[in-house]
């Protein structure tokens, strides 16, 4: 019941006013446990209570998941020519889960965040409850969203067939909505006004996906921005949905070189793995591959900069590690973690201003 401060319903009338503001500036009636839970009860009330806000986010993502399936329709498979368009899904997946859950959240809490201010001034809550309640309510809205959008993007992609590999998918998804969140509230609280927010974002987010390893392929990054790379959670969350798409496939279409008029250093190896080998040998006058037909070598410079046998050896073109996954997991929830309490900062700056 927020009719009256918190604060105030435990403190007897009988004693003296001074003593009462004093009480009032250090004490609360409920533990912050039951503050969490009314406040995110209200959150939750004001959110669901109008179905039309409710249905709207949900079509929306719908339609996004829809029309990203409809331009990627059937591209995952097992040959080379799958590989980017694979990838583009997916990195279009991630761009969703965080930019438009960044923007959502970022531009709501300046709406209400003068609301907010003044009745924590009033002393109905503590801004530790107030947060936390304001970021379970989004992120749950957010996760409903985003399994709008994933449903039709894995099943129409044709990513990998299995239930595990299709959880894992969602909860990288899911923890980018999450992460979002905790973004959005923490640009939010630090906004005066929507376009503050907006202004605030595009700088923050823009380094973060340029370096993740997709646009720009970690191998091209240049050095002084290896560090952007490096700190980018949009490359732990690309990281686990491409190991959890391309480990363990097999292309069909780049077969290993078995050659028994070959010297041994040629057999069970692909061109991808020669590539530097014959380039090494060339570049030196070297006769061993002397006796090979320039038909062969000229395949094998052709194909190996692009041909992959398996999903293994992509990735670690990629530089990413399937061993990897559980870390990626780990880092982007240290992430969540390290914003949320970023964010818890900045709150109680722009709270002891107010």
């Amino acid at each position: 019941d927020f009719a009256k401060p918190i604060r105030s319903n435990s403190i007897p009338h009988s004693i003296s006013e001074e003593h009462r503001q004093a009480l009032l500036g250090t004490t609360f009636a409920n533990s912050y446990g039951s503050q969490f839970i009314v406040l995110l009860h209200r959150f939750l009330m004001d959110y669901f209570r109008d179905p039309t806000k409710f249905i709207q986010g949900l079509a929306i993502r719908s339609v996004i998941g829809i029309v990203l399936g409809v331009t990627w329709f059937g591209q995952a498979g097992n040959t080379q020519e799958t590989i980017f368009p694979t990838q583009g899904a997916l990195f279009a997946c991630c761009m969703n889960g965080v930019m438009d859950t960044v923007m959502q959240t970022a531009l709501l809490v300046p709406n209400i965040k003068a609301l907010l201010l003044r009745e924590y001034r009033n002393g109905f809550y503590a801004l530790l409850p107030l947060q936390l309640a304001l970021t379970a309510c989004n992120g749950l809205a957010q996760t409903m969203n985003i399994m709008a959008l994933a449903f039709p993007v894995y099943f129409m992609v044709g990513l990998q067939p299995s239930v595990e590999h299709f959880l894992i998918f969602l909860s990288a998804l899911t923890l980018l909505v999450w992460l979002g969140v905790s973004v959005g509230i923490a640009v939010g609280a630090n906004a005066s006004s929507f376009q503050d927010a907006q202004a605030a974002v595009v700088p923050l987010l823009v380094p973060l996906i340029l370096f993740s390893g997709y646009l720009i392929p970690y191998a091209q990054i240049p050095w002084y921005f290896k560090w952007l790379y490096e700190i980018s959670f949009f490359q732990h969350a690309i990281a686990i949905l491409e190991i959890n798409q391309f480990e363990g496939i097999h292309f069909s279409d780049c077969p290993p070189i078995f050659d028994d008029d070959s010297p041994n250093l040629l057999n069970n190896h692909t061109c991808a793995e020669l590539g530097t080998l014959l380039e090494d040998a060339m570049s030196d006058d070297s006769t061993t591959f002397a006796n090979h037909s320039a038909a062969f070598v000229d395949e094998c410079f052709s194909s190996y900069t692009l041909c992959y046998t398996t999903g293994t050896e992509l990735l670690k073109s990629l530089h990413v590690f399937p061993s990897d996954l559980a870390l990626d997991f780990y880092i982007i929830l240290i992430y969540i973690a390290g914003i949320l309490l970023l964010g818890y900062g900045l709150l109680c700056r722009v709270a002891s201003k107010y």
